[in-house]
This record gives C-alpha cells, sequence and structure tokens, in this order.
C-alpha cells in the first residue's frame, strides 16, 4: 500500500488503499503496492517505488520509501493526524516523495500505542488497598455483632438503654478517620511535591514511588543534561586527524565530508538533538535543497539517514550498524576506532560514503568507506552522583536503559556513579524470552542499543520476578514502557505528550535531583499512616470483644456514645492528626497488615480486658452504672494515651507535646463540672477508681513487655 507525495491522505477503502492528492483527487488505487491503473506505481526493489504518474512539484522522481511504523519515533519531526474520515491518516512535513505503509487504520503503530497508551491502570497502594481489606473485615465483623449485642439489650433493658449502648459498641468499631487522614497525607503531599516542579497525576503514586525497588533510567535528559555538543570531527584514513569543532569549513577537513555531513543534519525530518548539535557547527551549502536525487530521513529504529549528494552515496549513523555487513581495513580501523571512543563517554557517528548508485536503487548500507567520526559529549548532571548515591543507601537498584552504544552508556554510567553489575549489555542481543530476559535484566544494570518494545519486556520482565519498577522516560518511544511500570514518571516539562499522559509522576523542571524528594515523602507518608492506622484498628478491636463479652454477660454497654467521643478524640483523633503529618524517615518496609495485625490484636484485647476489669470491680463495690461506666471511660482513655506513646517512639518532642497534651485534655475533663454534666460523669466514692486505675497501669506493662520480647517497633514489625 503506497502514499504518494507530501500530505497525501490516506483513506482505508475496502482490501484496496484510495491515494488522494491535496485537492481530493483521485489519482490511481493500488493494493498491497501492485499497479492496478497502467501501472502508475511500480515496484521494483525492496523499499524503492517509481512512480510514472506526475507528482505535484515532483514529477518523475525516485524516492526512498519509509513505513509508517517509523513516524512515532522522536527522533523523526513528522506528524499522526486521525479525523473522523481517515484512517491512520499520516501528515508528512518535508521531504516530499513516495511511502510505502505497511500498516493502517487500527493496526498502524501510532494508533495502537494510543491505543494501549489509553488502557487505564490504577496506581497500586499498599496503604489503599491494605485500609479497604480492614475495613471490608471490620464490616463483617460488625453486622453480626452489632445485631447480637442489640438482640441482648433489648431483651434486658429498656429500649432507650438498648440503643444507647448499641450505638456506642457500633460507633466504636468503625476506624472513622482513617480514610479521610490517608487522604489528606496524599493530598498535602501533592501540594509539597507541587511546589518541588513535581506534577502528582495520581495520590498513590507518591506512596507508589517510595514502594519502588528498581529505578529504570534512560542514559539521555537524565544521567545526562539534555543537550548535545559537538566536540570533534575526526577524519578517518592511515592517520587520524583530528578537527575541533569551531564553526562551518573547518581548517583541514575536505569540502565534499563537511557538505555531506551538514546536508544529512540539515534534514527537516531528522530533526533531534544528535542532529542540532552538528548544525550548530556545519552549516549546509548553498542550495542544498536541490539535486538531491534521494535522501533517507534518520529512523531510531534503523539509526541511520543517508542522501545522494555530488554522486556519491553518504550514510551518517551508528558505527556498528553502518559496518556490521563488512567494509575494508580503513573502515574497520574506524569501527575499531569509534568503539574506543565510545568507551571514554562519546556519543559516537560515522559518517561513510560509496560510489552513488542510479536513482538509488537497491539501497542498502554495505560496502562502505568510512570518512569520518563525529564525536558528540554529554554532561553529566551535576545532581546525578548524590541522587545515585541516595538511591543506592535506600537499597533501590539502578538500571540504565538506552539507545546509544554500549560502550557509550556504560561509560556515562560509570561516570555519573552507577555501581557496576554484571556485563553492559547490548539490546540487540537480548533474548526475546521473558524468562530468559528476566535472567539478564536480575544479572546486569548497563543496556545500550534498546529498542521502544525492549523497554516494556524489560519492565515487564523485572515485574514478573516480584520487583516494584519505576521507569523514567521523556519520548514516545518511552511510552509503553512509562506505562507498563509500577511507576512512571515523565521528565522535563519538553516530553512527548503521551509520555507525559501515562505517567503517574512529571518532573516539570527535568531536574533528577528531585526524585530522592519524592520518595522521602512517599515514604513519610507510608510510616505516619501505618502509625496511626494502629491507633485506629485497636480501637475496632477493644470495641468489637466488648460488645461479644458483655453480649455473652448480658450487661449493659460500659459506655454511652458521648464517652468513646471523648475516648477517640484525646487518644486517637487529635494525635492521630498531627501524627500523619509529622516528618518521618522511616525506610519502607512491605507488609503493612501483618504489622497492623501484629500490634492491633493483643493490644485491642489487652484494652478490652482491663475495661471489663474495671467495670466488674466498680459494679462489685456497689457503684451504679452511672459511677461505673465513668470510671470504665478513665480507664479506656488511660490506657489509650499508654498505647499512643508507645506508637510515638522515637519521642521527639513535638511527639511528647502531644502526649502530654492529650493526658491535660483529659485531667481537664475530669475535673471541670460542664464536662462532667455533658458527658453524664460521676465518680464512685473511695478507692474504686485508683484500683481501676492499676489494672490500666497493669495492662499498659502487659502490653510494653510483649513488645520488648517479641521486639515489635512502629513500623518494623517484628
Amino acid at each position: 500500500m503506497v502514499i504518494s507525495f507530501n500530505k497525501s491522505v490516506l483513506n482505508n477503502d475496502g482490501d484496496k488503499v484510495r491515494l488522494l492528492w491535496p485537492d481530493d483527487q483521485v489519482v490511481h488505487s493500488v493494493a498491497y503496492a501492485k499497479a492496478t491503473q497502467g501501472h502508475a506505481v511500480a515496484k521494483f526493489d525492496a523499499g524503492w517505488l517509481w512512480t510514472n504518474q506526475p507528482t505535484p512539484g515532483q514529477a518523475n522522481k525516485k524516492s526512498f520509501t519509509e513505513t509508517i511504523e517509523a513516524v512515532s519515533a522522536p527522533a523523526n519531526n513528522t506528524r499522526v493526524t486521525t479525523t473522523e474520515d481517515t484512517v491512520a491518516a499520516p501528515t508528512f512535513d518535508p521531504p516530499a516523495g513516495t511511502y510505502r505503509a505497511t500498516r493502517v487504520g487500527e493496526e498502524a503503530y501510532a494508533r495502537r500505542l494510543t491505543a494501549q497508551a489509553r488502557r487505564f491502570k490504577l496506581v497500586y497502594s499498599e496503604l489503599r488497598e491494605g485500609i479497604n481489606r480492614i475495613l471490608a473485615g471490620i464490616v463483617w465483623f460488625m453486622v453480626p455483632v452489632g445485631a447480637l449485642l442489640f438482640w441482648r439489650q433489648i431483651s434486658l433493658f429498656s429500649f432507650q438503654e438498648s440503643v444507647s449502648g448499641s450505638v456506642a459498641a457500633m460507633v466504636g468499631m468503625v476506624p472513622e478517620g482513617l480514610v479521610l487522614l490517608t487522604s489528606i497525607s496524599f493530598a498535602l503531599a501533592v501540594v509539597v511535591l507541587g511546589k518541588r516542579k513535581v506534577l502528582v497525576q495520581e495520590l498513590p503514586a507518591v506512596e507508589g514511588l517510595a514502594r519502588v525497588d528498581v529505578v529504570c533510567f534512560d542514559k539521555t535528559g537524565t544521567l545526562t543534561e539534555a543537550g548535545l555538543h559537538c566536540r570533534a570531527l575526526e577524519l578517518a584514513g592511515e592517520a587520524v586527524q583530528s578537527y575541533p569543532p569551531g564553526g562551518a569549513g573547518l581548517s583541514g577537513a575536505p569540502d565534499r565530508v563537511t557538505a555531506a555531513l551538514a546536508t544529512l543534519a540539515a534534514d527537516q525530518s531528522s530533526r533531534n538533538p544528535t542532529m542540532d548539535a552538528i548544525t550548530a557547527v556545519f552549516e549546509p551549502p548553498a542550495g542544498h535543497e536541490g539535486g538531491i536525487p534521494w535522501r533517507v530521513p534518520f529512523s531510531s529504529e534503523r539509526k541511520w539517514s543517508a542522501v545522494s549528494l555530488g554522486g556519491e552515496d553518504w550514510f551518517l549513523g551508528a558505527p556498528e550498524v553502518l559496518l556490521e555487513a563488512g567494509a575494508d581495513e580503513a573502515s574497520a580501523a574506524a569501527g575499531k576506532r569509534a568503539a574506543v571512543l565510545a568507551a571514554e563517554g562519546l556519543r559516537v557517528l560515522l559518517l561513510a560514503s560509496r560510489a552513488g548508485s542510479p536513482g538509488g536503487e537497491g539501497i542498502r548500507p554495505q560496502g562502505l568507506k568510512a570518512e569520518a567520526l563525529v564525536l558528540l559529549e554529554e554532561r553529566i548532571r551535576p545532581d546525578a552522583a548524590a541522587t545515585l548515591e541516595y538511591f543506592a543507601r535506600q537499597g533501590v537498584e539502578v538500571k540504565v536503559i538506552s539507545g546509544d552504544n554500549v560502550a557509550t552508556v556504560a561509560a556515562v554510567a560509570d561516570r555519573a556513579g552507577v555501581a557496576a553489575r554484571g556485563e553492559p549489555q547490548d539490546g540487540r542481543e537480548l533474548p526475546d524470552e521473558p524468562e530468559e530476559l528476566a535472567q539478564v535484566m536480575e544479572a546486569n544494570n548497563v543496556f545500550g542499543r534498546v529498542g521502544a518494545r525492549q523497554k516494556q519486556a524489560m519492565v515487564k520482565a523485572l515485574q514478573d520476578r516480584g520487583h516494584v519498577v519505576a521507569m523514567t522516560g521523556d519520548g514516545v518511544n518511552d511510552t509503553l514502557a512509562v506505562k507498563e511500570a509500577d511507576i512512571g514518571v515523565a521528565v522535563g516539562k519538553g516530553a512527548a505528550a503521551p509520555t507525559k499522559a501515562v505517567a503517574e509522576l512529571v518532573l516539570i523542571d527535568g531536574r533528577f535531583a528531585t526524585l530522592p524528594g519524592v520518595v522521602a515523602e512517599g515514604r513519610r507518608i507510608i510510616a505516619n499512616i501505618e502509625r496511626v492506622a494502629y491507633l485506629f484498628v485497636t480501637k475496632t478491636c477493644y470495641a468489637t470483644l466488648l460488645a461479644v463479652i458483655i453480649s455473652v454477660l448480658g450487661w449493659p454497654y460500659p459506655f454511652i456514645p458521648r464517652h468513646l467521643t471523648l475516648v477517640g478524640a484525646i487518644t486517637i483523633g487529635i494525635p492521630a492528626f498531627f501524627l500523619a503529618l509529622g516528618p518521618s524517615k522511616q525506610r519502607y518496609r512491605p507488609g503493612f497488615i501483618r504489622r497492623v495485625l501484629q500490634f492491633t490484636i493483643p493490644a485491642g484485647a489487652l484494652l478490652a480486658a482491663g475495661t471489663m476489669a474495671s467495670y466488674i470491680l466498680t459494679r462489685n463495690a456497689g457503684a451504679d452504672l452511672q459511677q461505673s461506666r465513668t470510671v470504665a471511660t478513665i480507664v479506656l482513655t488511660t490506657m489509650g494515651l499508654g498505647v499512643l506513646v508507645m506508637l510515638s517512639r522515637p519521642l521527639h518532642w513535638w511527639r511528647a507535646l502531644i502526649v502530654f497534651a492529650m493526658v491535660g485534655l483529659l485531667l481537664t475533663a475530669s475535673v471541670t463540672p460542664l464536662v462532667h454534666q455533658f458527658l453524664d460523669f460521676e465518680f464512685p466514692p473511695g478507692t474504686v477508681l485508683f484500683e481501676s486505675l492499676g489494672v490500666a497501669a497493669l495492662c499498659i506493662a502487659l502490653l510494653a513487655a510483649g513488645m520488648k520480647l517479641t521486639g515489635w517497633s512502629p513500623g518494623g514489625g517484628r
């Protein structure tokens, strides 16, 4: 299937494709590149077409055919547009010519890329998942326990008393505020990161980056600064001659070499940072747009571009690609020289020539003669070493994945401070089988000459091994890998729109040093939310146990709703708000639910036991229900403050201040008459209250001893 002329439109017409000029006049139809109207279009070599149909402004011209697959490569300055009446209608900026489409409609690469990128994928959040599971479990307990309690209360006491006790029990089982605090913490983290020029597109992404144990970086724009500069031009021959850059027509460099290099770099369809660096030094000759029989735009998949100039075919691209089919001794020497320079961290391009082929038929990068090596240099980001050191300290493995020469990638990674692991791997030699690829990914951390599809496969291979993977990228070819990763990070405001659209985080200013701050913010949220989750779920545990015990005994519930409001505010609500927003440097560890249950079940059991012991002690001492409930409320609040102290360790000054403030609030409530009246408090006579407080102290001591024996600590588990 063929597209003819610049800005032509490709329409899907059943089994055939209609070729339209800009004025929509049907010129001819073809099916699978076969001529149908008097051989208006004839195919006579793979990749080359001759058109006998006069093309506006370009009559009887032979042109290289480019597949639509390549138009999405970031190295190409082409656009893909779609409308309601066109299918995969590619609009090509220059050059004009004849093109061949190997896939159209929904099969076109750009359409398939867009379709995959549009698939919604919710960021996995261990906090969200854990809290949802906890809430689901609470609902399963609440319904039968609440029904049992109400049935027992209504069968023994008045309706008002039954409703009051049942409501108090049900309210106590609900960890109200936990979801709200989690959402507030995420929202404030988004605000904080926004001030650091980080756009968070999904709230849980902040937590997600903190869970990452493998970060995949592209070299260009991440470890190195975005720009390139041309360092030198080395002429190949018996003696290598080096010419430092300084402007067009460098002294000593043959005019044919500089003219070919400048013409190749000036091709508007090959615009990319590499070509921009070359054109900044080599200006194209006057009238270079005319008299060029053919040209081949640069493709990141092909890794070379070509042009016919002055009766010669000129190629510019990766040395190992252009010379892989074999060359003379001089070219082989140039290939070895390119490998040495690449090992020094330079980006090396080979300029090669051969005698021009008539019309360019049968063009292949074969039989080339090396003419020069173009040396380009990238500057290591000044913050790269410190950032990589941070990830190393945090136990996060770094993998460098790039499309550049393997030796160059390895050298740059070494200069940036990436700790070498295994051998640098050439992406063209990587296995396709997922398990084999996963083994290579585990054993090595530097990869060069990696294609767009390979990046996605590499991320998937790491995930299959149980890793939480973050992928950074800025080009269209990074889109699927960024989408596939657990956390995708688009680097820079100049990142491609599809990549930014699928990324969970966007580093607006492109600063590599921002990432540690994002990780630290995520770990702060995880540690603090886990800390307050202990408080909320402990309350649920003791409230549930108390409801079951009271149902079995057939006694009045030891609290009214106002009592549990006081308990919740002093021991959970107020301190949890500050604990959730406070600073924390605690590292992330998996197992959120396991650690929460390890603490809350025994803690809830001890608090329920202490509350019931004081309730029984007060009733046996002859106190009435109002007095018994008062003592139970004071005892439960005291034990709750003990739990708060344990969960606030290490007890920094601001955490100690919170604890002392809550103790003061309890004492104030205990001695203020208006509060007594509101809470329906009445203290019993004698030493019953002090004996009950002794029970509370014993329960807290037992809980502290159990924590010490098991080695449990907030956020650390056992």
